[in-house]
């Protein structure tokens, strides 16, 4: 049998006792999730230290994204191999590029860093999630996809808590985020025969696939949009509000906070109900949220319930985007789309930051809320047009 048609009749096959497999994946990313939770404020305080400018800083976010492009056609060209491996690997490469950030102490060094990092740290990623979806059993998709999501989110809110602890100078920081590293390979390690198969030459030309499900491609380009708004922007819009600097901060810990607890009563409604509805419900919760946010100006207590209703919006874009595409795509044809998935994810998360900056400059918070309301506004137009076309 050729390969290519081994693998893909190996891809549809039911993973044996998937419960090990899957413990290994969600514990794995929520260390990958600290990892990047140390890299990405890490590499914003040195170059404020080193008097980088603003758009030097924009650069070195921006490398993740490069990363996925340039790895996607090279993946392809390796038709088989564990997962495990590819995964662990890019562990190592993430490892390499922390101590070299720690040798060379120079804004370029760290750009170019940057990259290196994200090229290994691609494979985790791009595989974790493929991992999850060929393994997860239909009837708890969206459960799993919850827990794995919240583990990543969890991990990334570790990342500068570790930073706040051990500081962001020297080596103790760059030993932690090894220790995390580490920490993600060892239970694939643990784990490696519980891997589902994944035919890597599926990554090539996911379009097609993903064109047969255009809600899937919108909430991932959705997700990657305000994550990316959220995550850089959210402070700034508080303190553009007038909450203060320790209200904006908790009110952002709040956001975060709602986008990893509200995960698993989302992927449960899911299991039991329509998931494109339970991306409609969200899509109205974050326009709901963002909304109500501009009228608490003085009301901290308030902003903190919105900001954590809005966390779960946000963030369930990308969790109930990836339960829909492991509900209507198997076997090869869920690798491909989750490579889709991602190059739509990181197309948001490009545009997400600059056009919520320049919103803000040029109109205030408002920029900020009308931006999200816009997203969530189109979200669930595109969901209930497909709802009442299939009705």
């Amino acid at each position: 049998m050729p390969v290519r048609a081994e693998l893909a009749e190996q891809a549809t096959l039911p993973v044996r006792n998937p419960l090990p497999g899957l413990v290994a994946i969600i514990l794995h990313m929520g260390c990958i999730g600290a990892s990047l939770g140390i890299l990405a404020p890490l590499t914003a305080l040195r170059f404020k230290d080193w008097g980088a400018d603003s758009w030097e800083v924009g650069l070195s976010a921006a490398m993740t994204a490069l990363a996925l492009l340039i790895m996607l056609p090279l993946v392809a060209r390796v038709p088989r191999v564990n997962p495990t491996v590819m995964m662990a690997g890019g562990c190592a490469v993430g490892v390499a590029a922390l101590v070299g950030m720690q040798l060379l102490p120079y804004v370029w060094a760290w750009i170019g860093l940057r990259l290196v990092a994200a090229l290994g740290l691609t494979m985790p990623w791009l595989l974790g999630e493929s991992w999850v979806n060929l393994a997860a059993p239909p009837h708890i998709r969206g459960r799993v996809v919850a827990f794995y999501a919240s583990a990543f989110f969890i991990g990334f809110a570790i990342g500068p808590i570790t930073i706040d602890a051990v500081g962001a100078d020297g080596w103790p920081i760059i030993i932690a985020g090894i220790i995390f590293l580490l920490g993600a390979a060892l239970p694939l390690i643990i784990a490696r025969k519980y891997a589902p198969p994944i035919a890597l030459e599926s990554i090539r030309n996911p379009w097609p696939v993903l064109r047969r499900a255009k809600i899937v491609t919108l909430a991932a380009a959705a997700a990657g949009l305000t994550e990316s708004l959220c995550f850089g922007l959210f402070v700034i819009y508080g303190l553009d509000l007038g909450w203060g600097t320790s209200t904006s901060l908790q009110a952002y810990s709040a956001l975060l906070l709602g986008g990893i607890l509200l995960q698993y009563p989302f992927g449960w409604l899911a299991d039991r109900w329509s998931k494109g509805r339970m991306l409609s419900i969200v899509a109205l919760l974050t326009i709901v949220s963002v909304v109500a946010l501009s009228f608490v100006t003085m009301q901290p207590t308030i902003a903190l319930f919105w900001a954590f209703l809005l966390g779960g919006g946000v963030l369930g874009f990308y969790s109930l985007g990836l339960t829909l595409l492991g509900e209507k795509f198997e076997g090869e044809d869920v690798i491909r789309a989750n490579t889709g998935f991602l190059l739509a994810y990181q197309g948001g998360a490009l545009i997400g930051p600059s056009t919520g900056g320049v919103a803000m400059t040029f109109i205030g918070p408002l920029g900020f809320t009308i931006v999200l309301a816009t997203v969530g506004v189109l979200l669930f137009a595109v969901t209930q047009w497909r709802f009442f076309k299939q009705a």
